[in-house]
Parts: C-alpha cells; sequence; structure tokens
C-alpha cells in the first residue's frame, strides 16, 4: 500500500495542474436542521472560465453514514442555491432523520476541470436568521508566478444595505499583500 506525502503548496500544485481531474468535491456537516438550514451555493465558473460542461450529485447522509438522498446527475445553472431544508421538503424526507450528517457534492466532467477542490459556499442560516459560510476551495498566489496582474473577478458577491455591513478578510500568507 503506498501513500502520498505532500511536496509542499507549489509543487503539488505544478503536479496537479499536469494531471487530468475529472471529478471535484466538497463536503459540509450538517448541524440540527430545526435550527440551521444549509445552503449549497455556486456559480457555473466551470463553463464561465473554460467552456467546461459539468455535472453535479448532491448527496445527504446521517452522522452514521446512511445515505438518505442522493440527487440524480444534474447539469447546474448559473448560479446555485439548494438549501437543504428545502430539498428534503420537496423530497419528502423527514428532517429529523438527520439531526447531524453530511451533505456532499460530487462534480464531473469528461474535460479536465484542473482542480479537485469546487470553489463552493455552504452557508448556515439559523432559524433567527444569523449566517456563517464556509468556502471549499484551494486557490494561491504563488511566488513562482510572482507579477503585477489586474484582477477582473471577484469570485463573490456582496449586497449591502441598512441590516447588513459586509466585510471581506483576505489571508494572504505573511506579507499581506498582493503587490
Amino acid at each position: 500500500m503506498s501513500t502520498s506525502i505532500s511536496k509542499g503548496l507549489l509543487e503539488d500544485k505544478l503536479n496537479l495542474q499536469s494531471s487530468q481531474v475529472n471529478r471535484a468535491s466538497a463536503i459540509y456537516p450538517i448541524f440540527d436542521l430545526s435550527k440551521t438550514d444549509l445552503i449549497i451555493s455556486f456559480q457555473n465558473y466551470w463553463e464561465w472560465k473554460k467552456g467546461i460542461s459539468v455535472t453535479y450529485i448532491l448527496r445527504i447522509r446521517s452522522n452514521k453514514g446512511k445515505l438518505i438522498l442522493e440527487t440524480k446527475k444534474r447539469k447546474p445553472s448559473q448560479i446555485n442555491n439548494i438549501s437543504i431544508n428545502e430539498l428534503l421538503k420537496k423530497k419528502n424526507v423527514n428532517h429529523k432523520l438527520i439531526f447531524e450528517g453530511t451533505a456532499e457534492i460530487e462534480i464531473f466532467s469528461l474535460e479536465n476541470l484542473s482542480f479537485p477542490y469546487p470553489a463552493i459556499l455552504g452557508i448556515y442560516k439559523s432559524s433567527n436568521g444569523m449566517i456563517s459560510m464556509v468556502h471549499a476551495a484551494g486557490r494561491s498566489l504563488d511566488k513562482i508566478f510572482d507579477q503585477e496582474k489586474e484582477f477582473s473577478e471577484t469570485n463573490f458577491y456582496v449586497s449591502n444595505n441598512e441590516r447588513y455591513k459586509p466585510f471581506i478578510h483576505i489571508f494572504n500568507g505573511s506579507e499581506g499583500s498582493l503587490r
């Protein structure tokens, strides 16, 4: 049995970029769905950025790993927001079956996706309106490619109104600058 050991972010990324990737996936924990909904949110950036056609499958499992629900393979819309509570209700599945569990999403393509980790948000929305998000992705601006660049996209949407004052925090290594 062989195990793969990381040789560092740069070398791993270069090895990954020279490989064929036809599947990307992300997993999110599910908490008490009577108090907190999980919304899986993503844009069809595969099509936007590279003209790649993808499909996806979403699976819901109990905390014991039992498969509760599996969607058929489907083509994503340009913007996708999948409420786990609404999906379970639509499929007549009692959310009490999964007090805790996981939501797993897999992206498939016949073309090279380049990265096995898709940029997908898990948005946790409590019954009292509080929101928390986690982003499943792996991206870097490596020193080996260090050069001045203009970015024409943000990969996120920010809405500002009287109730919400958004903020953005960029983690960018020990130097903390994009140049």
